[in-house]
């Protein structure tokens, strides 16, 4: 045993001696990138190449796809030259790799990538008793290879997917074929464990969707969707630059059709399409000729206060008319004009109904009080001052009464009138009140002007007429007049639209210090002055008698009536049969508001003073004008008084039974 540790202690300093004192593995890399720049043809490497055949050479193109090279000489795609080992070295360090020697360089965002690959196997034999260089020798190349393969591996695992040192566990093997197959790989709820999961969102990527997925632009995806052309255009900017595709806010698309104040003749183009035209004069629009367009172009003109002419290219013609004849639209109307965009191309001319003797279109009517005055404007139906773009349309009858024909206007800018403080127009104090407004035609120029239809000292309601041409007066702190249009500036024989009213009620008349309660656009459901609201009717076949000689009602003969606006007109009447039993006694009788006494009620109360004798009937009307100014329930009644003798209402006698019957009725005012 001593002989033996000495022999290969004796051995092992032998190696040491006849070793080289170079190191064999100088670097622990085997794998070098290389980038193309489109000049170079020659690159290097630093690390052991062991052999040409155990370096490959891998292309890889500036979309990542990878070709591996063939090497060889001649017209082969790469030659390698390996350096020599220096003096005592087992191995040459590095080496050098021609591309394509026969072409052209790899061209700049390409690469090549040089890895040496060994195989994973031991070749080197130690034979027994061989001369001590020779086993030193072996010895070195078998340690040298096997920290080369070491290196390979290493290099691989470097590319593997690998679990985290800080994880719990290692991940588990990958599912078995039969259960990963068609599905992704996924991690579970502890993150340790590999499992097989359907690719999200809605399973395998099938082979029409690969493409859209695989697309390496968001461009290039939705044409690969099957979007075509549409997919790479500014759909927001519209058709030519018309209509827009817009969201809403709440995820959906909207088009929109831009509105355009044109205050010149126009020449069409293809940015026309979708758009409102608005021609705020007598216009001219010359059309292209329509192969020039697209088949389904079109746009719309709003005619505001003159006609509008529309002529189209020689070429063409509209539906139904000769080649290059124009169409009028008139004022007020709008027309949508659209195209077949044929050679010889057909022009079609929609005409919506032109503003009539309607209610005004696009309005709204705005009303406040400030300095103890009343401001009243015309907006649109944004609340927004009228415009040539969103203008306030309406028409009036023609001021020479014998003609028939509408004229069409359009309020395009500011409009208002203010009542100043001290103009009552004849209304009262407390008491709610109702204005009426109205826009005169003064020649093309619109004019607002005011009107309370009730005299209340009468009372009487004097309506307005709209088939009329009334003259106004001017509006000043003296207006305290009912039944008269104001106006700013004093106007002579003009027609005039209702645009609706307003109501309030001032504790001072003239005082406009509280703001309107209400205001209403006038159409079709608003009652005019002087229109019945509602009726209702009361009727008595009982024969009541009273003895007092002051003011008492008679049981049973009375109406209610609930208002609805506290600003009308009441109308009641009774009429029945009396009758005083005691000779020639004299009676009175008379209308109430409530039953227990007589109150004050607008206009005179009509009473009979009927001197009796025995037992003779009288008919009797009692007819009253009120207004309550309220909206809660009143109650009308029959009142009478009597000098003595038993006052009775509803007489029987001998031409058989006699019946009472009250009214009230509810007038606009």
């Amino acid at each position: 045993m001593s002989r033996i540790r000495h022999f290969i202690a004796g051995a092992l300093l032998l190696l040491a001696l006849v070793a080289p004192a170079t190191a064999t593995v100088n670097t622990s890399a085997n794998k070098t990138i290389v980038s193309g720049n489109s000049s170079q043809t020659s690159f290097t490497f630093s690390f052991i190449g062991v052999a040409a055949a155990y370096i490959s050479v891998t292309f890889t193109d500036a979309s990542g796809n990878q070709t591996v090279l063939t090497q060889g000489s001649g017209t082969t795609q790469y030659q390698i030259t390996l350096n020599a080992p220096v003096q005592g070295a087992i191995w040459g360090i590095g080496g050098t790799i021609v591309y394509n020697p026969s072409g052209t360089p790899i061209a700049t965002g390409t690469t090549l990538t040089i890895l040496r690959t060994l195989p994973l196997t031991q070749a080197i034999t130690l034979q027994n008793q061989a001369s001590v260089q020779t086993l030193g020798k072996g010895s070195e190349q078998a340690v040298d290879t096997a920290v080369m393969q070491d290196q390979q591996v290493s290099e691989q695992i470097g590319r593997a997917l690998q679990a985290n040192a800080s994880n719990a566990s290692p991940p588990n093997p990958l599912p078995p074929a039969a259960q990963a197959a068609g599905l992704g790989l996924c991690f579970d709820g502890t993150g340790n464990n590999i499992i097989a999961c359907s690719l999200a969102p809605a399973g395998i990527i099938s082979s029409a969707m690969a493409p859209v997925v695989g697309a390496s632009t968001i461009a290039l995806g939705r044409t690969a969707f099957g979007l075509g052309t549409m997919a790479l255009e500014n759909i927001n900017a519209g058709t030519c630059g018309g209509a827009t595709i817009q969201d809403d806010g709440s995820g959906n698309a909207r088009v929109v059709f831009g509105p355009v104040a044109d205050g010149g003749n126009q020449s069409v183009t293809c940015a026309f399409h979708g758009t409102q035209r608005i021609a705020t004069g007598a216009l001219v629009y010359t059309l292209p000729q329509a192969n020039t367009l697209f088949s389904g172009f079109g746009f719309f003109i709003n005619a505001l206060n003159n006609s509008v002419t529309i002529t189209p290219n020689a070429a063409d013609n509209f539906s139904g008319m000769s080649s290059g004849a124009s169409m009028i639209i008139p004022p007020g109307t709008q027309a949508y004009i659209s195209t077949n965009a044929s050679g010889s191309g057909v022009w079609y001319l929609n005409l919506s109904s032109g503003v009539s003797l309607n209610a005004a279109l696009n309005l709204q009517l705005s009303c406040s009080v400030a300095s103890n005055a009343l401001t009243c404007n015309v907006l649109d139906r944004n609340g927004n001052t009228p415009s040539t773009a969103s203008p306030v349309l309406l028409a009036f009858r023609d001021p020479i009464l014998a003609n028939g024909d509408p004229i069409a206007r359009a309020i395009t800018g500011a409009l208002s009138i203010t009542i100043p403080t001290s103009a009552t127009l004849a209304t009262v104090n407390a008491q709610a009140n109702r204005i009426w407004l109205a826009v005169f035609d003064n020649a093309g120029t619109p004019v607002l002007g005011v009107y309370n239809s009730l005299n209340s000292t009468g009372p009487t309601i004097l309506s307005w007429d709209e088939t009329s041409t009334p003259s106004s007066t001017n509006l000043t702190s003296s207006s305290t007049s009912a039944q008269t249009w104001y106006t700013s500036g004093a106007l002579t024989g003009k027609s005039f639209r209702i645009l609706g009213y307003v109501e309030s009620t001032q504790t001072t008349a003239g005082t406009w210090a509280a703001s309107p309660s209400k205001i209403q656009l006038f159409g079709p459901g608003v009652k005019k002055p002087g229109e019945s609201v509602q009726t209702q009717v009361s009727s008595s076949t009982s024969q009541p008698l009273i003895t007092s000689a002051t003011f008492v009602p008679f049981t049973g003969i009375s109406v209610s009536i609930t208002p609805t606006n506290a600003a009308n007109l009441f109308f009641i009447d009774s009429r029945g049969v009396a009758a005083n039993a005691s000779g020639s006694l004299s009676y009175t009788l008379q209308l109430s508001r409530g039953t227990i006494a007589a109150t004050n009620m607008i206009g005179a109360i009509v009473g009979q003073n009927v001197g009796s004798s025995g037992g003779n009937a009288t008919t009797v009307t009692c007819f009253a004008a009120d207004i309550p100014n309220t909206t809660s329930s009143i109650t009308y009644a029959m009142q009478g008084k009597t000098s003595g003798g038993n006052l009775s209402y509803n007489y029987i006698g001998v031409a058989g039974i006699q019946q009472s019957v009250m009214t009230a009725s509810e007038i606009q005012i």
